[in-house]
């Protein structure tokens, strides 16, 4: 590159490609953002949609999904119509007894979070009646809604002059001498300078076809969405078996699990978690009407963020997780840095393809 900012492809308009388009964008980058429309089987609609820094085993990780709590505030700062909410949650699916030295690291690491007790919980849920003596409460997570937040990222990407070609699906590449020569669409072949695959589980179908394999342990995910019930509380709460959040309407949609494993058959699932649900309500509540949504998460196999150059390739990068709705904010910001400016951001290096590889960033045609 001379100075000029790049033409960039991106592959996928969930919620990580969108996001990405808006950075780029606004940077002055011309974009070229393509998706399947009615046929992607992008996660993002069909996740739970939840803004949070969990599992603080892996510190890195877990500043990492902090950093892009307070970037998608800053995000509906500057485009209030994006359908986010920070309501803050409440979690006791974790065992009682490590509660408060959970409640200690995350406070360590940067966390937003106190210990309640079970005075405090029964004014949030007057009607449960297992509530638990402790809980975490979180001041700062938030909901990105499934269904509308990569819309909502399109149209400001587009505001920003991002070109969006739906329906149109990359279907074909062509690679030659260390650098992705062709990308062929059903609408036929896009120009770029350089191209992002932020295809999720589609990834792999992409990245064959150039020699390349990412090793990914996709996890089928299940949710319900209930019709309105009375209102209950904003907070998204996690509790064991059972995780939801309510929308503005009424509705809400939650889950069991976050391993993406199930051990019963759908009818019996959706029994389960109707029982667990109605534990919040009022005696009488009654869930009469649901719908079960299924899908399935992009999972690299060892459970981190795979994110930046595809080995032996100078022009071609990638973001696949899970988590995404969480990280899509700060991934926007680093990847569209390090696309730009064609320099490494070093808060990126933990999650390499080269990880599973061996081959080194300078190899990629990314300067350290």
């Amino acid at each position: 590159m001379t100075g000029e900012k790049p033409v960039v492809a991106i592959a996928g308009a969930g919620v990580i490609g969108a996001c990405l388009a808006l950075f780029l964008a606004r940077a002055g980058c011309t974009v070229k953002l393509f998706d399947a429309g009615q046929n992607s089987k992008s996660a993002t609609p069909r996740s739970f949609g939840w803004i949070n820094a969990h599992s603080p085993e892996n510190a890195h990780h877990f500043r990492l999904r902090l950093q892009s709590m307070t970037l998608w505030k800053s995000l509906l700062q500057d485009y209030p119509d994006l359908p986010l909410s920070f309501g803050g949650g409440i979690d006791w699916d974790l065992p009682q007894e490590s509660i408060s030295a959970a409640s200690e690291h995350y406070i360590s690491l940067g966390s937003n979070t106190r210990l309640i007790n079970r005075k405090a919980l029964a004014g949030i849920f007057p009607h449960h009646p297992g509530l638990p003596d402790f809980a975490l409460h979180n001041m700062d997570e938030g909901i990105a809604v499934p269904a509308l937040i990569s819309k909502g990222l399109v149209s400001a990407a587009q505001e920003a002059g991002a070109q969006f070609h739906s329906g149109q699906i990359i279907e074909r590449l062509q690679a030659d001498s260390g650098q992705i020569t062709a990308a062929i669409s059903n609408d036929g072949k896009t120009a770029f300078d350089h191209i992002v695959f932020c295809a999720g589980i589609e990834t792999n179908t992409l990245l064959e076809q150039i020699g390349c394999h990412l090793p990914m342990d996709n996890r089928p995910g299940r949710l319900m969405r209930t019709a309105p019930l009375p209102k209950l509380t904003p907070l998204v709460t996690s509790s064991p078996g059972l995780h939801f959040w309510q929308a503005e309407d009424g509705c809400i949609l939650a889950g069991s699990t976050q391993a993406g494993t199930f051990s019963t058959g759908e009818a019996e699932w959706e029994t389960e978690i109707a029982k667990k649900l109605l534990a919040f309500f009022p005696r009488g509540t009654q869930i009469r009407d649901y719908k079960t949504v299924t899908g399935v998460r992009p999972m690299p196999a060892d459970g981190m963020p795979v994110i930046g150059p595809v080995p032996g390739l100078r022009n071609a990068s990638l973001a696949v997780m899970h988590s995404g709705i969480t990280l899509a904010a700060i991934v926007a910001k680093l990847l569209s840095n390090e696309i730009i400016e064609e320099k490494t951001q070093p808060a990126l290096d933990p999650y390499r393809f080269s990880r599973f590889t061996g081959a080194s960033i300078s190899s990629m045609g990314v300067a350290p």
